[in-house]
Order: C-alpha cells, then sequence, then structure tokens
C-alpha cells in the first residue's frame, strides 16, 4: 500500500524560521515512517514513532512558548489542540507496540496525524507569523 508522501512547501512556511525548520524536520520523519513501512521494517518504524513523539512534544513546547511570551489570545485552543495531537500519537504507539504494523496502523497514522498536522500547521500556525512579526 502507498501512501503519498506530504512535502514542506511554501504553503506550510509560518516565516518563524526555527518553527519551519521544525515543521520540516516533523513531516520529513512521517515520510521517513511510511518508507519504513512500506519496506517492512518494524524496527526502524517502532523507532521513527518514538522519535516522532518526542520530537512533537519538543516542537509543540517551543511554539507554546512563543505564545506564551506575545500574550497570544488563541493559546488555550491552540495548546488543546495539541494535546489532543499528542493523546492520538501516544494511542498509536501503543497500537504499533501491541498490533505491530499494520495497514491499519499506517493509514491512521496518514489520516490522523500527517493530515491533522499539515492543516493544524496551515490553519492556526500561520497565526504565530503576525505576533513574531511585532517584535
Amino acid at each position: 500500500m502507498e501512501i503519498k508522501k506530504v512535502e514542506f512547501t511554501e504553503e506550510l512556511q509560518t516565516g518563524i524560521p526555527f518553527i519551519d525548520h521544525q515543521h520540516e524536520q516533523l513531516i520529513d520523519r512521517m515520510n521517513m515512517f511510511l518508507d519504513a513501512v512500506e519496506a517492512h521494517d518494524e524496527e526502524f518504524v517502532e523507532d521513527t514513532v518514538e522519535y516522532l513523539l518526542q520530537y512533537t512534544l519538543y516542537h509543540f513546547k517551543s511554539e507554546e512558548n512563543i505564545m506564551l511570551r506575545h500574550l497570544y489570545e488563541g493559546f488555550e485552543m491552540h495548546r488543546d489542540q495539541h494535546s489532543v495531537f499528542i493523546k492520538r500519537m501516544f494511542k498509536m504507539k501503543l497500537q504499533i507496540e501491541n498490533e505491530g504494523v499494520t495497514p491499519e496502523v499506517t493509514q491512521s497514522l496518514k489520516d490522523e496525524l500527517l493530515d491533522w498536522l499539515i492543516n493544524h500547521i496551515i490553519a492556526q500556525d500561520k497565526k504565530l507569523s503576525a505576533i513574531e512579526m511585532e517584535v
């Protein structure tokens, strides 16, 4: 089952260089996950999911620190979205540990995580560029 990979394009750029770099890293690693699934490399899949989880926690903390520093009005809603995403990632990690890498898990990663991340960047994270430009 081939799942279309995502490219980090201009549409996904927030204008905040270190946030854009982190987004690019997340997308690259999710694409690596998909490659590992296609290659049936379960060990790399598990390692990649763990990396994604840890890096996502780090990335969300970076964004939330920017929002707190600038008293961003939408902070609580944005943080709540991050929490939902992290819970989904933990659920997926447990599913992989318990069931292995199945087509359902792979599709779930694509549908729930990668698509969510792309939509979140476009709809929410791009708003952060306005507060960074105020400084």
